[in-house]
Parts: structure tokens; C-alpha cells; sequence
């Protein structure tokens, strides 16, 4: 790094420098006592602030009604005044938001509506299980089931996945649309999957707009009994809400973990109230952990 200036180096940081707003009104005798090193570092702040300006300059053209160009025209004293012109907006809009009631909580409507319940094993009566693919004279995939191809050695991958890829290719195998959205917001890099009123309808958008998007462009069967819903940790969570929050819409959801006790949705911003959706759906699907 440097840390030494020439005479006619320095001359140039300290002509680039006063001709800043912040800097402007320093005298000759405070430039001379100002170190090389203190310059050089002062240069490096200046050029840094410029390589952001055009996000600097978007922000004051949005919180004040100019346009960009418009704000660009303006030197940086008339800058300075319009940035703390809108931080005050912002502060004043800040506190008027903490002084807001908090919004009511919508109750789930009971109508339709599907609870579900843990089931000891010993309660669920036996059914003949119907295979899709067996190997060494044993049944290994389930009809409907959702399968991973993974296992120890020698336990009949690579023939699985031969006879899934043939099955999958000629048409035998009955194909399936498998949707994995990306839903990153402002606060964060997923929605939960859940209305919010925090950041938004995301359920309602993913479920009633996205899904039926791409069940009719790829030819989806378009129906609730056709569809289901997996994952795990935060995405079980999503799983298992889609599935509480829109019964009609899935008939399953599977899971290889799903921790409810410490689930949450995407914290409101200061002066919002929304709804406790990982307390409904807790509630709802009858589980605590």
C-alpha cells in the first residue's frame, strides 16, 4: 500500500480533495499538516464514494421526485441538502409507523379446512404394498413414492437408475413436474412460502399464480390430488404449510425433518403486525417438537 506521496502527487490529491463540499473550506495551513498518509487514504474514501454514486444518486432521485439526471445538475452542497431532507422524511415516517395500531389477525377459516394428525404406527393397518421396481427378488420402489437414489454398495443403484432412465425415456414411467421456486425478498433470501404482512402474499403467489403457470405451459394434470409437496428443515416447514394453508390444493407432503418448535416467518419491520404463521401452523397440523 502506498503510503508516500511526490510533491506533485501531493499537490494533486489536495487540488482533487478541496474541490469537494466536505473539504472545500479548509485554509492552506490545514493541508500542510495533513500527512501523506492521511491524504492518500482521504483519495481512497473520495474515489470509493464515486464509484457509488450512481446508487447514491437513484436514492435521492427516489425519495425526492427528481429524476436522475435532475439530481445529477445538483453540486454537492444542494446534494447534502437534499439527503438530509429525506432522511428526516424518513425518520419522521419511521416514527408515525410506530405509533400505528397493530393489525388484526385473520383466523384461518375453518371451511374445508383438513387438520392433520400424528398417527402411532401400530394404529395404521397393513396394506399389500405394490412395487414400481424390485431387485434381487425384492420389492425396492414403491408405486407413487418419492425416491432418492442413494443406498450402500451393492444395493442396486446403478440397475435402479438404468431402469428408471429406459422407464423415464420410452414413456413407461408416468413423468412429473418438479418445481423448486426461488423466493428471496428484501429481508431475507426466502418467504417461507406463507402470506406475510411483512413482505407480501408469497403463498398466494407460488400456489395460485406460479404453479398453475407451469402446470399449463408443460402440460400439468392441473389438479389438487396430482400434486404434493416435499423438503426439509426450512423447506419441510414450507412443505408442511403449503400443504395446512391450501388443503385442497396437495394431497401430501413428505419430509425428512421438520422442526416446528423454533420455526418462524420473515420478522415485520418496525410498526408492522402480521400473523404468527409458525404458531398456525403448529396449531393446525396438531404437531409440537
Amino acid at each position: 500500500m502506498k503510503t508516500e506521496l511526490t510533491q506533485s502527487e501531493r499537490a494533486a490529491y489536495i487540488d482533487q480533495l478541496a474541490g469537494t463540499i466536505e473539504y472545500s473550506v479548509w485554509d492552506d495551513d490545514r493541508w500542510s499538516i495533513i500527512s501523506d498518509h492521511a491524504l492518500i487514504t482521504m483519495m481512497e474514501m473520495l474515489l470509493e464514494r464515486e464509484a457509488s454514486e450512481p446508487e447514491y444518486l437513484a436514492w435521492l432521485a427516489a425519495h425526492s421526485g427528481m429524476t436522475i439526471d435532475e439530481v445529477r445538475r445538483l453540486d454537492d452542497e444542494e446534494r447534502v441538502e437534499l439527503q438530509l431532507t429525506a432522511e428526516a422524511a424518513e425518520a419522521a415516517k419511521t416514527a408515525e409507523m410506530s405509533t400505528w395500531p397493530a393489525a388484526p389477525v385473520t383466523p384461518v377459516p375453518a371451511v374445508g379446512y383438513q387438520p392433520l394428525e400424528l398417527v402411532c404406527a401400530d394404529d395404521i393397518e397393513d396394506t399389500i404394498p405394490t412395487w414400481a421396481w424390485g431387485f434381487d427378488g425384492h420389492g425396492r420402489i414403491l408405486n407413487a413414492a418419492l425416491t432418492l437414489f442413494g443406498g450402500r454398495p451393492e444395493a442396486g443403484k446403478s440397475t435402479t437408475g438404468r431402469w428408471f432412465a429406459a422407464g423415464w425415456t420410452n414413456g413407461t414411467l408416468p413423468h412429473v413436474l418438479l418445481i423448486e421456486p426461488q423466493h428471496a425478498n428484501p429481508y431475507y433470501d426466502d418467504s417461507y412460502a406463507v402470506n406475510s404482512a411483512s413482505i407480501g402474499p408469497y403463498g398466494d403467489a407460488i400456489t395460485q399464480e406460479l404453479i398453475p403457470a407451469v402446470e399449463k405451459q408443460f402440460r400439468g394434470i392441473g389438479q389438487g390430488w396430482a400434486r404434493a409437496t416435499y423438503g426439509g428443515s426450512t423447506g419441510g416447514w414450507e412443505a408442511l404449510a403449503s400443504q395446512v394453508f391450501y388443503p385442497e390444493f396437495y394431497n401430501g407432503t413428505w419430509s425428512p425433518w421438520v422442526t416446528l418448535a423454533t420455526a418462524s416467518a420473515p420478522a415485520a419491520p418496525p410498526g408492522v403486525s402480521g400473523r404468527d404463521v409458525a404458531s398456525e401452523v403448529a396449531r393446525e397440523a396438531r404437531v409440537g417438537l
